[in-house]
């Protein structure tokens, strides 16, 4: 029997080299690819991450200026609506004061009503009399 038989030839050897040689390279640039996946994925999340953070600074910036844009407004709107109200007091007031001015010359007139009332009473009372009645 030929031993060399058994043994593979250079050519079987060489095929077989080559065969493990394209599948090393392949694993190579498949574990590459997985890699290079992996590292944008990663990158991604920090970039989203940091967008993230980016964005709720813009927007805790965007509130600052909004509330430093209102201040103003709410300034004025405040000592609008306290100079309402002064001249709300004010007005009620005038009508306060008016209404009791009223009252009070109503009273003065009743009283003078009531006083001449009475003086013509007792005039009618005695028309023959030239005198009031006196009381004797």
């Amino acid at each position: 029997m030929p031993i060399e038989d058994d043994r593979p030839n250079f050519q079987e050897i060489k095929a077989k080299l080559r065969l493990n040689e394209d599948r090393d390279l392949a694993q190579k640039l498949q574990e590459e690819e997985y890699a290079r996946h992996y590292e944008r994925n990663r990158t991604v999340g920090t970039d989203v991450n940091k967008s993230r953070e980016e964005q709720l600074r813009e927007d805790e910036e965007a509130r600052k200026l909004r509330r430093e844009a209102q201040r103003p407004i709410e300034e004025s709107d405040e000592e609008l609506a306290r100079r309402l109200q002064e001249e709300f007091d004010n007005e009620e007031h005038q009508i306060y004061e008016s209404k009791e001015m009223q009252l009070q010359r109503d009273a003065e007139l009743a009283a003078a009503l009531a006083a001449r009332y009475e003086m013509v009473s007792n005039i009618s009372l005695n028309p023959d009399d030239t005198q009031p009645a006196s009381s004797t």
